[in-house]
């Protein structure tokens, strides 16, 4: 009542093994790794985003690399030691470029949040919006968070595309 709207439709990603969208991304870099014959991802972003990661490799016995710069104390928490590459002495400005280096020097894949892999990220959040459209009669508003912005960009394609095929 207190936003005037007559119905109300969330649109939870709890049900994901790690309650967040970032699963279902997650699953498919995970198979994208393994698509191009390599066994360790060098990974870097969000919590969420590196622990979606994590969950799927583990399950496809992939070796995780994660690299702790100054103050990122809080991947102790989720990575092991092994897992762990010590970087607080190397400048966090130019951390992208020293991860691609290393990476693509031993041949591994790469998966950082926000600088590889965004058809991925967009192809994948493009099935939220398909799952929404199929449930959902009638749609006039839509209210999501965007940090990167490739939800609201899924989510544009897939309206787009509907439009031009008159739905």
């Amino acid at each position: 009542k207190i936003l005037k709207i007559k119905k109300l439709y969330l649109k939870m990603e709890g049900a994901n093994p790690t309650n967040h969208k970032y699963a279902r991304i997650a699953e498919v870099l995970c198979k994208d790794a393994i698509a191009h014959h390599q066994t360790t991802i060098w990974l870097d972003g969000s919590q969420t985003y590196v622990t979606a990661i994590k969950y799927f490799a583990d399950k496809e016995n992939l070796i995780i690399k994660v690299p702790r710069f100054k103050n990122e104390s809080w991947k102790k928490k989720i990575f092991s030691e092994l897992e762990l590459v010590d970087m607080r002495s190397k400048n966090q400005n130019n951390r992208f470029e020293i991860m691609k280096a290393i990476a693509e020097e031993n041949h591994e894949y790469l998966a950082v949040e926000g600088y590889t892999h965004k058809h991925i990220f967009l192809m994948t959040l493009e099935e939220i919006t398909e799952e929404i459209i199929e449930r959902l009669q009638k749609i006039d508003t839509i209210y999501t968070q965007s940090t990167l912005g490739y939800t609201l960009n899924s989510m544009y394609n897939v309206f787009l595309k509907e439009w031009i095929h008159n739905e």
